[in-house]
């Protein structure tokens, strides 16, 4: 038994690099066979079937091979359609299936994988020509960009990979404006040597892949950024509440109020906060504020009348909430000194007092000691702001107010 496993042992040992040769050699040979055999984009069989329809190969020239290609995958929709037979569509659907956020944080991460496997096989570099290699290299790093984006807290609202257009093809814009992926321009030279070539057909196969991956990423950000943008809606409406109550409804601020108030909140308030669309201040300083009122004053006949009377509140302050639900101002106090002026028989024309503001739509009492015929005078006093009328402040007053430029983000 020995003998005969002896001698077999050096001919297995010999036949081993043989053996190895052979299926370095077949797979060499049949790699390309391999390649060859790999399934078409839906989109490319769709343009074969197009370029037959157009006058054959020949007849299409270089620089329409992208409208013909265009206009199949809007009629075919072999793109994200239902002639897509990639597993793209399916996980845009479990995206927007997802209930809550956290399903639908769950259902990007498949989303990006399938995204950058449908670019897999292609050659990739970072260059900005429009080449195949330069696109899908482009194209593979907008897309993990986007991912690490999506992935960031908090999202930037503000960057391009975000804002949802910018992931958009258009037929008689055939760019993406995150990757630059012009592929009109992109056909036009890889279809140079006919319509039909091996290389064209390779191109239009890879530009079916690029409008796939775009779309599917156009369609990520509007889905998964759906509770940021509500809750950012949300966020906006209320701020934009509270501003309009803060210089509409507070008691109107005179220009000269205003540029006080300003100062004082641009100094109390950090440049980073206020770029954020901050809340409006929760307190406010009233100086040289003159308004209509009514004062009770002593009649020269005796008894007392009311009287139409103008204040000067000299120096005030104020206070309030707002509320988290309207957005209005809520348990708002203060105080002001005050000059009120009369015309009056039997009194001074100018007395001076105290102004209490209350929170019922924007009245105030108050008392004023004034000199008369009769001697001292402790008069009461109301006063009604009308200097709401005055002017509506828009939003361009809140961005001087605040002192930046509003980005209206968290």
């Amino acid at each position: 038994m020995v003998s005969q496993v002896g001698p077999a042992s050096p001919r297995r040992s010999t036949d081993r690099p043989a053996l190895t040769a052979l299926c370095l050699l077949a797979l060499l040979f049949c790699a390309p066979a391999l390649h060859a055999a790999a399934p078409a984009d839906p989109c490319t069989a769709a343009y074969q079937r197009d370029v037959g329809r157009v006058g054959g190969a020949n007849a299409l020239q270089a620089n329409n091979v992208f409208p013909v290609f265009s206009s199949e995958r809007s009629a075919s929709g072999c793109v994200l359609g239902s002639a897509d037979t990639t597993r793209i569509p399916q996980l845009i659907k479990a995206l927007r299936d997802a209930q809550t956020s956290s399903d639908k944080v769950a259902a990007t991460a498949p989303i990006f994988q399938g995204t950058l496997a449908e670019l897999d096989g292609f050659p990739s570099t970072a260059c900005d020509e429009d080449t195949l290699a330069c696109t899908a290299g482009r194209q593979i790093a907008a897309i993990r960009a986007l991912q690490q984006a999506l992935s960031s807290n908090p999202v930037d609202l503000k960057s391009p990979l975000i804002k949802e257009n910018n992931w958009a093809f258009h037929a008689n814009d055939p760019v993406t404006p995150v990757s630059n992926a012009k592929l009109n321009a992109l056909l036009t030279n890889e279809c140079a040597s006919g319509a039909h070539s091996p290389a064209c057909l390779s191109a239009v196969d890879f530009a079916a892949k690029v409008l796939r991956t775009s779309d599917a990423m156009h369609e990520l950000v509007n889905v998964a950024l759906g509770p940021v943008q509500e809750q950012n809606a949300r966020f906006l409406a209320m701020r934009e509440k509270q501003w309009n109550s803060y210089l509409n409804d507070v008691s109107v601020q005179y220009p000269w109020e205003l540029w006080i108030n300003s100062a004082i909140f641009q100094k109390t308030t950090s440049a980073e906060e206020r770029a954020k669309f901050p809340e409006a201040p929760h307190s406010k300083w009233v100086v040289l504020h003159p308004s209509p009122g009514f004062e009770r004053v002593e009649a020269d006949t005796g008894g007392h009348s009311t009287t139409a009377a103008v204040f000067m509140e000299f120096l005030g302050y104020e206070r309030w909430s707002w509320d988290k639900t309207s957005g209005a101002a809520t348990g708002r106090w203060g105080a002001s000194v005050i000059a009120s002026a009369v015309d009056s028989k039997g009194s001074n024309a100018v007395g001076y007092g105290l102004l209490l503001k209350t929170p019922f739509k924007n009245t105030a009492v108050g008392v004023v000691w004034r000199n008369g015929d009769r001697g001292h005078q402790i008069n009461v006093a109301i006063n009604i702001d009308v200097s709401k009328l005055i002017q509506q402040y828009k939003s361009t007053d809140i961005n001087q107010f605040i002192g930046q430029v509003v980005t209206g983000q968290q």
